[in-house]
C-alpha cells in the first residue's frame, strides 16, 4: 500500500518512521510545508529500508507537489497544524489549523481517490472540514478522524478516578 504522511512535527515524524517499518506499506510519500525539513529524515529512513518488511521507497515532497504525491496513494494521514500549547486546549487550535488545511491539504485532496485519516487537532472539527470541503470521492466512507479512539483513551482515566474504579473496568 502506498501511504502519504502530511506534516513533519512530532506526530508526523513518528508516524513516518513507524510506517516505513509496517508490513503493509510498500511506499511512503512524506509531504511537508518545506521539503528541506524532511529530506535528512527521509535519508535516515531510507538507510533502514533494507530491514523493513515491505517498504522499498520513501519520497519527500513539498506542499507545492502534494497533488503529485497523493496520486496513486491509497491513504493519506493529515498531521499538519499547530500543536496544543502547554496549558492550552485542542479547541483553541480550530481557527489556525482550519486555515492551514484550507490552504494546503484541501486543495490537494480535491479529485483524489484516497482514504484520508485526520489526526490534527481538533480532530472532530478538522475531519468534518475535510469531509465537507475536501472534494474526496465518497467522503462518508473515505474521511476518518482518529480522535474518537484517542479521546476515549484520554477520558477513561479521568472517569475512572471520579468513579473510584480502575480505568480497565470501564
Amino acid at each position: 500500500m502506498k501511504v502519504a504522511v502530511w506534516g513533519a512535527g512530532d506526530v508526523g515524524t513518528a508516524l513516518a518512521y513507524r510506517l516505513a517499518t509496517s508490513p503493509h506499506v510498500s511506499e511512503l510519500h512524506w509531504i511537508n510545508r518545506t521539503v528541506e525539513r524532511i529530506q535528512s529524515r527521509v535519508v535516515d529512513i531510507e538507510h533502514g529500508l533494507p530491514f523493513a518488511p515491505t517498504c522499498h521507497r520513501v519520497v519527500p515532497y513539498g506542499e507545492g507537489d502534494a497533488s503529485g504525491a497523493l496520486e496513486h496513494t491509497e491513504l493519506v494521514v493529515l498531521t499538519q497544524g499547530v500543536p496544543v500549547k502547554k496549558g492550552g486546549s485542542r479547541a483553541e487550535l480550530w481557527a489556525q489549523n482550519r486555515k492551514i488545511l484550507q490552504e494546503s491539504a484541501i486543495p490537494a485532496l480535491r479529485s483524489q481517490n484516497v482514504i484520508v485519516l485526520v489526526v490534527s487537532n481538533p480532530v472532530d472539527c478538522l475531519a468534518l472540514l475535510v469531509h465537507d470541503e475536501g472534494g474526496v470521492a465518497d467522503p462518508d466512507r473515505r474521511v476518518l478522524g482518529l480522535g474518537t479512539a484517542v479521546e476515549t483513551a484520554r477520558l477513561r482515566p479521568s472517569l475512572a478516578d471520579r468513579l473510584l474504579v480502575a480505568s480497565r473496568e470501564l
